[in-house]
């Protein structure tokens, strides 16, 4: 691919292998069946690798046309990447009718947040950046502003399941935990990006490009170390016991975590487990 650092293309071909392998995990382990979401949003990122490879070889890395189409697949793969996430959280926390209510709305409110911070940083940079750097300005912000969104979600989320030591089974950690740490990391590449971009610094979009690449690349690793494992079927999780049985045999963290259970439930008018 014509114009890309040999670098980055040592890169990209790496987390192609690794994305393809991941995809053929998530096939032949049959993983598919309970991440259904999540198979959905791998098997995206691995025909959108393969897409724009195309386009490059055929267009160039520098064209408009791959830019535009570029951020319009990328516009899929957010949503996508919402759903796998949903979908991974509400594995965790189906059993907690209260705290998945919670925390989906939280979810609403956290994204509804960022919007609007996105809404005014792009118009602010209208004015920094005229003409046509307009469009890649505001481009560099939404995607800022969406992997903010998911790294404070994700983040909540886990502070949430640590805190109350809700049972999270380790291929739900290890997906979760990837998706966060992509975020996290996407947040600071491009916080890395708008600060070259506007100083005008040569090579600033490699640079980036470079650091988000090692990121993927190591969270489809550890999704693929995960996902070499057959499928076990999930079995039912065990009822919330009474109150008074927590009282007895278990810590007083588990005593909190099934009162708020039961408050929020009865708040959000949820059907949760009584006395």
């Amino acid at each position: 691919m014509a114009g890309l650092a040999q670098s980055i293309q040592v890169l990209w071909a790496a987390s192609f292998i690794v994305q393809c392998i991941v995809c053929w995990f998530v096939v032949y382990r049959g993983h598919y069946r309970r991440f259904a979401f999540f198979s959905v949003y791998v098997v995206l990122n691995f025909c959108q690798a393969i897409f724009l490879a195309t386009l490059y070889l055929r267009l160039g890395i520098f064209s408009d046309q791959v830019f535009f189409i570029y951020w319009s697949s990328q516009a899929i793969i957010l949503v996508a990447k919402a759903l796998a996430v949903t979908e991974l959280l509400r594995n965790v926390l189906n059993h907690y009718q209260g705290i998945w209510a919670m925390t989906w709305r939280l979810l609403m409110v956290a994204f509804g947040i960022v919007v609007v911070y996105v809404a005014a940083e792009t118009r602010a940079g209208l004015a920094i950046a005229p003409g046509q750097q307009n469009l890649e300005w505001m481009v560099i912000t939404m995607d800022r502003g969406f992997q903010m969104a998911f790294a404070l979600a994700l983040i909540a989320s886990l502070v949430l399941v640590r805190h109350y030591a809700l049972p999270i089974e380790t291929v739900d950690k290890v997906l979760l935990s990837g998706f966060c740490f992509y975020a996290c990391s996407g947040v600071i590449c491009t916080t890395v990006l708008q600060v070259l971009y506007l100083h005008r610094y040569p090579g600033y979009s490699d640079i980036s490009t470079m650091l988000g690449l090692m990121a993927f690349i190591a969270v489809q690793v550890s999704w693929a170390l995960v996902l070499c494992k057959p499928l076990v079927a999930a079995g039912p999780r065990p009822p919330l016991l009474p109150i008074s049985t927590y009282a007895q045999m278990s810590p007083s963290i588990n005593t909190r975590l099934w009162l708020l259970n039961e408050q929020l439930g009865r708040f959000w008018k949820t059907d949760v487990p009584r006395r």
